[in-house]
């Protein structure tokens, strides 16, 4: 929510974001590329890039997601971008992308570690994927690709295994007015999108709530909250 708020023109509130180290990174970043965002009375409020960043130096601190969701994007933003991390983060593979990325126009300066730069403007086209690869690859494609010129297609050369990953991007996308079409062997994405503005919730984890249903099962009356009964996320499967 806080990346498509960020992409979106104008202004969005978001409430019902945990803050951690790893959300703090992406805040940082996303500012970093140009958003204006800031946090009162739990409400997280971001006004959306207007003039992305030409240059920037991207700090994902440990965070994996923060690191793999906004490579595509700084590169469909156009921006210079110089990635930092820390601990193990400068070790996790990126290879999808480089294999990828570079296809469509972009280059990247990369010795299988970190600091790394990416440069060059991504271009829509085909993207082909293995399956069996963390879907934060898959979800930063998607959220980058509708800034692109033309339309892009993402096609798994194996079943996604984490696809209801891939599901909660695009229903978040959706909320913020982007399309994408789910196809047999993976996903379209029409080009030249908008993202706009949304002012909204984030869902309760069903993954943190798996422990609650289970000491349900095994004989506690706990009573579970803030879950939406109709979520796409893959650990609603515990009720």
């Amino acid at each position: 929510m806080l990346i498509c708020a960020a992409l979106a023109d104008g202004k969005s509130n978001i409430s019902g974001i945990s803050m951690s180290k790893d959300i703090e990174a992406t805040i940082n970043c996303l500012t970093a590329l140009g958003a204006d965002i800031s946090a009162k009375d739990g409400i997280i409020t971001v006004n959306g890039i207007k003039t992305p960043s030409l240059s920037a130096t991207l700090d994902c601190c440990e965070s994996g997601s923060t690191l793999r969701f906004l490579i595509p994007i700084a590169s469909a933003l156009g921006t210079t971008a110089t990635f930092l991390g820390q601990g193990k983060l400068p070790e996790r593979p990126i290879t999808p992308y480089v294999r990828e990325m570079q296809k469509y126009g972009v280059k990247f300066d990369y010795n299988n570690t970190m600091p790394f730069t990416v440069s060059e403007k991504l271009c829509g086209g085909k993207y082909e994927l293995e399956g069996d690869i963390s879907s934060q690859f898959i979800t930063g494609l998607l959220l980058a690709l509708p800034l692109c010129d033309g339309e892009s297609e993402i096609s798994m050369l194996s079943p996604l295994q984490s696809k209801p990953y891939a599901d909660m991007t695009i229903d978040c996308m959706r909320k913020f007015g982007v399309s994408v079409t789910e196809t047999p062997t993976g996903y379209i994405i029409p080009g030249n999108q908008r993202y706009l503005p949304c002012s909204s919730a984030v869902e309760g984890d069903y993954s943190q709530a798996a422990f609650f249903f289970t000491a349900n099962a095994i004989g506690s009356d706990i009573k579970i909250e803030n879950l939406a009964e109709n979520s796409v996320q893959g650990d609603r499967i515990i009720t």
